[in-house]
C-alpha cells in the first residue's frame, strides 16, 4: 500500500487485501447459482405434511439395472416394441395425444423401510412439427422412446417434442399403492 504522507510503500497484512477479494468472489459465486422461478399457474406446490414438506425423504431408490418387468402401450397396431442395445424401443406411428407407454418395474427401492415396485407412464406425447426434421427411418408423425432395463436407466426419445411422465409406487408385498 502506498501512503502519500511518507512516500513509501507499507506492507499491510495479507488478510487486509485478500479478505475483501474472497468476499467478492464468494458472493459472485453464490449469485451464479440463484434460480428464480415464477410461481404461475404452471407450478403446483405440494402440501406435504400439514402444509410443509419434510426435509427427510422416506422414498429410497436403489440402483437396479434389471428391474424392468414389462412395457405396454395403448397404440394398438400403430405401436411396436423391439429390443435395441440392451433396452426396449417403443415406436408409435401417427402419434395421438391419447397414446400412453407404461413401464412396470420390480423392486426399485424402499419407502419407510418396506420394498416398493414402480410403474412409469408416459402420456400426452407430442411429436415435432415440420420445422424439425424427423430422424432417418421415421415419418414426421412418428415418435419413439428407448427405455433402459433399470428404473434409473436412461430413456431416450426420437422425434418427440413434449410429453408427460408420472410415477406410481406400490408396496412389493401387498401391491397396495404407496401414498407419498
Amino acid at each position: 500500500m502506498y501512503t502519500e504522507n511518507t512516500g513509501k510503500h507499507h506492507r499491510n497484512g495479507l488478510l487486509v487485501w485478500l479478505l475483501p477479494l474472497l468476499v467478492v468472489i464468494s458472493f459472485w459465486g453464490v449469485s451464479q447459482n440463484i434460480m428464480v422461478v415464477d410461481a404461475s399457474s404452471a407450478v403446483t406446490v405440494l402440501p406435504g405434511n400439514g402444509g410443509t414438506l419434510p426435509l427427510v425423504n422416506q422414498l429410497v431408490i436403489k440402483q437396479n439395472d434389471t428391474a424392468l418387468q414389462g412395457i405396454t402401450n395403448n397404440a394398438g397396431d400403430r405401436g411396436s416394441l423391439t429390443p435395441k442395445n440392451g433396452a426396449q424401443r417403443v415406436l408409435i406411428h401417427k402419434v395421438k395425444d391419447s397414446d400412453t407407454i407404461t413401464s412396470t418395474y420390480g423392486t426399485v427401492g424402499t419407502f419407510h423401510g418396506q420394498e416398493v415396485t414402480a410403474k412409469v407412464t408416459i402420456s400426452h406425447i407430442k411429436v415435432h412439427d415440420d420445422s424439425h426434421k424427423a430422424p432417418s427411418g421415421m415419418k414426421q408423425t412418428d415418435g419413439a422412446f428407448q427405455i433402459g432395463p433399470g428404473f434409473s436407466s436412461d430413456t431416450t426419445m426420437s422425434n418427440v417434442a413434449q410429453f408427460n411422465v408420472s410415477y406410481e409406487f406400490y408396496y412389493a408385498d401387498t401391491h397396495a399403492a404407496v401414498n407419498i
